[in-house]
């Protein structure tokens, strides 16, 4: 009896080591014959002095000299202590020197116990290490993720997810120029071989137990197939990751120079659609998807109106049930943009319509004044489906409330003379005084049929003009040259497009509806980005123009009482007046005589002049200018609330 709880005894304690030894992966000695055992213990016993048994190994001796054997062993831990080092050998550790050879005996120690008839979960084989404390005593090797594009294996490399190693693996195989491959991938495995008949190389990762984390198990580097140019592994989406920090520092990037500059980093064959794929899918990571963009407008208006109070964001939807109706259009003027305009721009405002880019297109239109200082000030802007009528009325009527217009006559409006807007001027701004950029009227006639330069320098005349008898004088000019084209010209109303006819009240003689352009040509990257982006990007640039006018105004104008272009007009028209020689008729009426005979009167309290070219494009000036003190301009407060 004593013989079999012996033996039992060390049955448990074989698989106590197994056990331990699947978990450290240190290499494990066969036990000893049950004969042997018995001896090997007697004599240990001897050499301590404690005569703990007499045992020979027969199987029929049931005697013994101690009756309370069991408990003598188990107080006695030290024998155990001598078994375990007989079956155990300490010089191999996890991460010495032999590794190869102790993943091996690892290996055959695990099928030792698997016949002995050890009972272990799937789980207790996941991976060789079970916790992260157990990480702190063993020596791993932690993948870095910085080197996804550049990576090395080597057993015992941990990754953080199955996503990470297969991305490894797929950027090992374009590193190498070899065809790798995915066999086996599940919740506990993932197993990467080459692509190629014989070739030995192979790369095994199992699951970490309790983590999310997956360790390389076997691994063999060496490949027996030579590189290829054409590897299966690269892809449009390892392309748009790879490179797209440089389409974010260029996204018009062209597809063709991003595929040749792909092919000699990488060595490996790109086609032009895969190219083109991973630009669209960089962009699109950048900059967001067009359509999801659209589902979150209208949360994008309501945080608008909520940062930016008074601020007028409207939204219009299209017609049709609830459940189907689709964005149509938006209107956006802000509550800085319209009292800054309203404290100190003139009353002209030029309007036109610029493409937006892009699978859903679009226009966006705009209303952009000219504040004191002779620049543009964007006013208001909308976003809608199509140049139309339509479009037109509703986006003026707004801009109309916004800008609380009650007399229409005081305001000038230029453009481009787009569709449907001239019968929308009169239906929403009955009365007030039409432009149209006279770069666009030279298109006209030149489409025409009336080109070259002396049709082109005649009409530039003509609208340069500053008195009705220069006028006609260009109007004769060219109807010598041929009297269709005069005609043509005629059929225009001079008002339109001559500075002879323009209304004086705005203090303002362009010619040119440079503001819509330029205003458009600012915009031009932001015109090909998804909606929300474009609108973000637009606030944005509004919101550091402005910044940038108030840090110039405060820096270079401070202690100046006029503003710096409107002051180089001056002084250009005060180097003029050198030629004239004036006669003083009373305190506030002149007669003035000029170099080429011609003669005209100033009335200072009226501020006119019979020449018409002063009142005309004379700036805004206070009567005390007239005595040649400087006055100063208005400020005008546009910090306000564009979204912090």
């Amino acid at each position: 009896m004593y013989e079999t709880d012996l033996f039992q005894l060390f049955d448990w304690h074989e698989r106590d080591v197994s056990l331990y030894l699947d978990s450290a992966l240190c290499v494990y000695k066969p036990p000893p014959n049950k004969g042997d055992m018995g001896k090997a213990l007697v004599e240990h016993d001897k050499e301590k002095g404690k005569a703990i048994m007499n045992y020979s190994g027969d199987d029929n001796n049931e005697e013994s000299e101690f009756s309370e054997s069991d408990y003598n062993v188990q107080e006695d831990t030290e024998d155990d202590d001598v078994l375990f080092d007989k079956s155990i050998d300490n010089d191999v550790e996890w991460g010495g020197p032999n590794e190869n050879s102790m993943l091996e005996n690892a290996k055959s120690t695990s099928e030792y116990s698997s016949e002995a008839g050890i009972e272990c979960s799937g789980d207790d084989f996941d991976s060789g290490i079970e916790s992260n404390e157990e990480n702190k005593e063993l020596s791993l090797t932690v993948f870095n993720s910085n080197d996804i594009y550049n990576p090395s294996f080597e057993i015992g490399m941990v990754f953080s997810t199955k996503k990470e190693f297969r991305e490894a693996v797929h950027s090992h195989a374009i590193k190498t120029r070899r065809n790798l491959k995915i066999t086996s991938n599940d919740q506990r495995r993932i197993y990467a071989k080459c692509g190629e008949q014989g070739c030995n190389w192979h790369c095994h990762a199992l699951k970490i137990k309790n983590e999310a984390s997956f360790q390389i198990r076997e691994y063999n580097p060496n490949h027996q197939c030579a590189k290829t140019y054409n590897v299966k592994n690269v892809n449009s989406g390892w392309l748009s990751k790879k490179y797209i920090d440089a389409f974010r520092a260029d996204p018009k990037k062209n597809v063709k120079g991003f595929r040749n500059e792909a092919i000699r980093e990488i060595r490996c064959n790109v086609s032009q659609f895969q190219a083109y794929r991973a630009k669209r899918r960089a962009i699109k990571e950048i900059e967001g998807d067009y359509d999801e963009q659209y589902a979150i407008l209208w949360d994008y208006a309501h945080e608008l109106k909520m940062k930016n109070p008074r601020s007028t964001v409207i939204m219009g939807l299209s017609d049709g049930t609830k459940e189907n109706k689709k964005f149509d259009r938006l209107y956006i003027c802000f509550k800085a943009l319209k009292e800054g305009f309203l404290s100190g721009c003139r009353p002209i405002i030029g309007v036109d319509g610029c493409h937006l880019k892009g699978p859903h297109a679009g226009i966006l239109l705009t209303a952009v004044g000219i504040d004191p200082n002779n620049c543009l000030y964007p006013i208001a802007y909308a976003v809608v489906g199509s140049e139309t009528k339509q479009s037109w009325e509703w986006f003026l009527m707004l801009l109309k409330e916004d800008l609380h217009i009650l007399r229409n006559d005081i305001y000038t409006f230029i453009s481009d003379k787009q569709k449907g807007l001239l019968p929308t001027f009169e239906n929403i701004f009955p009365g007030a005084d039409n432009r149209f950029c006279v770069r666009y009227l030279h298109g006209n006639m030149k489409t025409a049929g009336w080109k070259g330069l002396a049709y082109k320098r005649a009409s530039w005349a003509a609208a340069r003009a500053t008195t009705v008898h220069e006028f006609d004088k260009c109007i004769t000019e060219i109807g010598e040259m041929n009297v269709k084209c005069k005609e043509w010209l005629i059929e225009k109303p001079a008002a339109q497009w001559s500075r002879s006819h323009f209304n004086p009240w705005p203090k303002c003689d362009i010619l040119l509806n440079n503001l819509c352009e330029s205003f458009n040509s600012s915009i031009l990257d932001a015109r090909e980005k998804p909606i929300l982006t474009m609108l973000e990007w637009i606030r944005e640039y509004l919101m550091t123009k402005l910044q940038q006018n108030r840090d110039r105004a405060t820096k270079k104008w401070d202690g100046k009482r006029i503003c710096p272009k409107i002051k180089k007009l001056l002084e250009k028209n005060m180097d003029s007046a050198v030629d004239c020689i004036p006669v003083k008729s009373n305190d506030l009426n002149y007669e003035i005589s000029c170099y080429d005979g011609s003669r005209f009167t100033v009335d200072l309290r009226a501020h006119t002049c019979s020449y018409e070219e002063e009142q005309r494009s004379q700036p805004q000036v206070p009567d005390e200018m007239t005595q040649g003190d400087d006055v100063p301009v208005q400020e005008v407060d546009t910090q306000s609330q564009l979204v912090e």
